[in-house]
């Protein structure tokens, strides 16, 4: 009787876990302003990247995107997803601001949109408006050579096969 207990208990823990598994957010692609966009970016960069605390909402996701370019790392946008890039017209926008790209739920890397009246060295990636036909962004090195350089990611790349928007 007490090994059927046993068996019984790890069978169900064995069920939690592979039940826990595909619960996570499988293909989805995500980059996210913080709650505090006026952060400097010195303390963006101090803070763990677990700890940042994110909006409440993506600025991007993977159901705005129709294609990611991963040799160049551009993120296309679908046209109905074309207004995200309104933001961009505003002069002011992007005054160092930070964000945080997350795939599959889980936190990968940081970055700014640099500004050209800022005198910051962009530490994370950086963000830079896609201008043509098909609205978009693209996702470009630290601003220094020493940084670590996140974009290639192999958790970002499975997360776009998953999505079916990578393009080599």
């Amino acid at each position: 009787m007490k090994r059927l207990s046993v068996c019984v208990a790890l069978l169900m823990l064995l069920a939690t876990i592979c039940f826990a598994e595909s619960e996570a957010p499988q293909g989805q692609f995500e980059i996210f302003f913080l709650n505090d966009t006026s952060a400097g970016s010195h303390r963006f960069m101090q803070t763990s990247l677990k700890n940042l605390p994110l909006a409440d909402s993506p600025w991007i996701t993977t159901a705005d995107i129709s294609a990611y370019n991963w040799e160049t790392h551009q993120i296309f946008l679908k046209k109905e997803s074309a207004t995200l890039m309104d933001k961009f017209q505003d002069p002011l926008f992007g005054l160092d601001i930070p964000f945080v790209v997350v795939a599959n739920g889980e936190r990968i890397y940081r970055g700014q949109f640099p500004s050209a009246i800022s005198s910051s060295i962009g530490l994370g990636a950086q963000i830079f408006r896609i201008e043509g036909e098909t609205p978009g962004v693209r996702l470009g090195p630290p601003g220094v050579t020493y940084a670590l350089d996140l974009r290639s990611d192999e958790r970002i790349r499975r997360c776009l096969v998953e999505a079916g928007l990578l393009n080599q």
